[in-house]
């Protein structure tokens, strides 16, 4: 019994979900940059969102991320129609392509799974100066008005400081690196009662009365101006640990998704390869 149907079955409605969820996010992408307050309002209607748009600066995040958006979803959506396109047309040149670019990425995976396991010091130095690199070049503090905070507009920023805010770290490595000398970020803050303070960490590595929240006032915090000067009440473990740390907590959840994303990559090749070779067949028998 020929498997040419389930494979077309697999390889069709598998293509066609990611082609959605590509023209998804290029559709959001586009509108970001065209429309930004009009994609602020629909986002701002989604239960719970509006609460946070009190911290967030939503339309210059919009639009800082709409570039991502557009690649990624041009993306998704170019591999969704060439593997949707190549299985129900069973045109061979679009199914090579797919299967051919499926087996790459595969390799490539694999090869980093390999690099991990084989060195696993070389990968953690070169994730430490990617953390690193990425906190100098994109790294904001949040803003201090009064009492009320608000996040940087810069998406990245916004992750940083998240990241701080909610797993209890400061820096790449630790506290120290927004003390380096080749590190220059905008550290002049001024509180109510206090006035200007030149700080040594931003306000996202100072200790919150509530762990692992987002905080909306300075009331939020155990000691806001002895943390920014550097004497206490700061976190001054690095995130590369804190993360590393979670995920050695939880390491099976990433290798249950690694194992589900290769498993559904190996049967779309499986798949794709099958109805490029079977084409050929029937053509044969055609002859």
């Amino acid at each position: 019994m020929s498997c040419r149907p389930c494979a077309r079955i697999i390889l069709i409605t598998f293509n066609f979900l990611f082609f959605i969820c590509g023209a998804l996010l290029l559709a959001f992408g586009i509108v970001g940059i065209a429309d930004p307050h009009g994609l602020t309002r629909f986002i701002s209607g989604i239960p719970g969102v509006e609460q946070t748009s009190n911290i967030i600066d939503i339309p210059a995040t919009v639009v800082g991320s709409a570039v991502f958006m557009i690649i990624l979803g041009g993306v998704m959506l170019l591999f969704g129609f060439f593997g949707c396109v190549g299985a129900w047309c069973m045109a061979k040149w679009m199914l090579f392509i797919y299967w051919f670019v499926l087996v790459l990425i595969l390799l490539a995976e694999v090869a980093l799974i390999i690099v991990a396991a084989v060195s696993p010091g070389k990968v953690e130095s070169h994730a430490k100066d990617s953390l690193f690199t990425s906190l100098k070049k994109d790294f904001s503090p949040v803003s201090i008005h009064g009492k009320n905070i608000t996040l940087p507009s810069n998406v990245i920023a916004v992750a940083w400081v998240s990241l701080q805010f909610e797993v209890g770290c400061c820096g790449a490595n630790n506290f120290s690196d927004y003390d380096r000398p080749d590190f220059r970020w905008n550290n002049t803050f001024v509180l109510d009662n206090i006035g200007t303070i030149d700080a040594r960490v931003p306000p996202s590595c100072c200790k919150l009365v509530k762990a692992k929240e987002l905080p909306t006032s300075t009331d939020a915090f155990v000691d806001l101006p002895s943390c920014l000067r550097g004497q206490t009440a700061y976190n001054e473990v690095g995130c590369y640990k804190s993360v590393s740390e979670l995920m050695v907590k939880y390491n099976y959840v990433p290798i249950i998704i690694a194992a589900i994303v290769i498993f559904i990559e190996l049967v779309a090749i499986i798949a794709a390869i099958y109805l490029w070779k079977s084409n050929d067949k029937q053509k044969m028998e055609i002859r």
